[in-house]
């Protein structure tokens, strides 16, 4: 197939960006369509079925949304490419003067005597772009999200709680004993732990709240617009489910000791994770299987 038989569909919000794409592609393709919301997106694949997507992976931080989650939504077999007008993009050239420079997209898209394109090969490369992705962002153990999407997360939380007076709740829950099972059962057994404790915590949460895997024995759940007096309940059912549930490959009772926080504003990232951090601390000096805040 020649590239001016190929129709894209890309999702981008920068301006800047696609008039970029729109230049160096005009007329050099069948079709060539821009979104900017997902459900914009989402209908004009299901209307025009194109060859190829793309979407700018910045729309990250402005939607507030995984690039994982749109690819998931699209349901699609054919070729998606991720790409950047971020200079710091790790898969991009620091030149943010192009936006093509990703080697594997650099081929299709920026158009040197190049006259035809097998789809079939582009196909691996876009298996292989969200391989690494997923990586990046999610826990390969427990299917959670990463402490760096977390961490991610908790920064953009936090400036649009001092931008814009929302505000939110983090808990963190940490495995009672953890350390000390792992070293005297191994770590099949610890990972059995882990599983279990964050199919309980997934469970015990709502749809709008953030689940992560933070450290070893410790998960995380950010709680966007919820005061601490709701946080702490839903911290109480969490707790209490674990202790009662059977773990039956452990054999024993699992307990879980959870730190919970209310960001303020002004407060930065580090005041946050301290005042969660403080909170276990005096949670697990007051006999463990506790809630504070």
């Amino acid at each position: 197939m020649q590239i001016k038989d190929l129709s894209l569909l890309f999702l981008d919000l920068d301006k800047n960006s696609t008039n970029r794409i729109k230049f160096k592609l005009f007329k050099r393709t069948k079709s060539i369509l821009f979104t900017d919301t997902i459900d914009s997106l989402l209908q004009t694949y299901e209307k025009n079925r194109p060859d190829i997507v793309a979407i700018n992976k910045d729309i990250e931080n402005i939607l507030n949304i995984s690039i994982l989650d749109i690819i998931n939504s699209l349901q699609s077999n054919q070729p998606i490419f991720i790409y950047s007008s971020n200079k710091d993009a790790n898969h991009f050239s620091k030149n943010d003067k192009k936006i093509f420079e990703n080697k594997e997209i650099k081929k299709l898209f920026h158009m040197l005597n190049q006259a035809s394109i097998n789809i079939e090969k582009r196909i691996n490369t876009c298996k292989l772009e969200n391989f690494f992705l997923q990586l990046e962002n999610f826990d390969p153990l427990t299917g959670l999200c990463s402490y760096n999407k977390i961490y991610d997360t908790l920064t953009k939380d936090i400036y649009r709680s001092n931008r814009f007076g929302k505000f939110f709740t983090i808990m963190i829950i940490s495995i009672d004993n953890y350390l000390t099972m792992k070293n005297t059962f191994g770590e099949k057994f610890s990972n059995n732990i882990l599983l279990e404790t964050s199919k309980i915590i997934t469970q015990n949460s709502r749809m709008v709240d953030i689940v992560g895997r933070w450290k070893n024995n410790e998960f995380v759940i950010i709680s966007p617009e919820t005061n601490k007096k709701s946080a702490i309940t839903m911290a109480e059912n969490i707790r209490k489910t674990i202790e009662e549930h059977n773990f039956e490959k452990i054999g024993r009772q699992i307990t879980a000791t959870i730190g919970v926080a209310q960001c303020n504003n002004n407060e930065n990232i580090k005041d946050i994770i301290k005042k969660t951090d403080f909170a276990i601390y005096r949670a697990k000096k007051g006999g463990k299987n506790k809630i504070c805040s």
